[in-house]
């Protein structure tokens, strides 16, 4: 298969570090700038818009949803729901894993469609070179074994970080637990993101394999 090319491979780079900025980093850091000035509720309806536009654009050009914005999306309007919701400081602190195990069961929930999450970011996230061919080798058997396995990885990681939270909440002080949880979270998203580049590059080689026995 020939490699990407250079211009290519710069658009696709661009546009993950685009989506990653508007659905995460720059509604993260308009929360953390206004939620002094005002109240946590207002600051969070307020960098909700940020991913929410970047839907709409996304939506205008493409003629189809964004899985990963509409993801966020619904993440920021959970948290809107638990903000609203009040709480003692353990209840704040629960959000967070509320948020977290909410993603873990999208993970799951999607392995009753057509088409499981990972397939979706992947999707998104790739060439339209590569998009292409994830469409052509999706009815292959082991394809799909491939991509459901890895959306259920992922939901069970999600879902173990977030219980594992909720456990350490009732263990551990709040200045604590703000410390451990960062190192958590960090850590099972890291660990599962490695998981995945080498599961992927073995999936990828034993169909290769596969193809070549036929």
């Amino acid at each position: 298969m020939k490699k990407m090319h250079s211009p290519q491979k710069h658009s696709v780079i661009i546009s993950i570090a685009i989506t990653i900025c508007c659905n995460g980093i720059l509604p993260y850091l308009i929360y953390i700038w206004l939620k002094d000035d005002m109240s946590s509720l207002t600051a969070l309806i307020i960098a909700t818009t940020v991913p929410l536009l970047e839907n709409m654009i996304y939506f205008a050009k493409y003629r189809k949803l964004d899985t990963f914005g509409l993801l966020m999306i619904s993440t920021f309007l959970l948290s809107i729901i638990l903000a609203i919701s009040g709480g003692n400081e353990k209840m704040v602190l629960l959000r967070e894993s509320f948020v977290t195990g909410f993603v873990g069961a999208l993970f799951i929930s999607s392995l009753a469609f057509e088409k499981p999450l990972i397939y979706q970011f992947a999707q998104r996230f790739v060439s339209q070179v590569k998009a292409n061919i994830f469409a052509e080798r999706w009815s292959h058997p082991y394809i799909r074994f491939v991509f459901r396995l890895m959306t259920v990885v992922w939901g069970l990681m999600m879902l173990g970080e977030a219980m594992l939270r909720i456990y350490l909440i009732q263990r551990y002080t709040t200045k604590a637990f703000l410390w451990i949880s960062q190192l958590l979270f960090y850590g099972v998203i890291g660990t599962t993101i490695l998981w995945t580049l080498f599961y992927r590059r073995y999936a990828s080689q034993k169909y290769l394999r596969l193809m070549q026995i036929k």
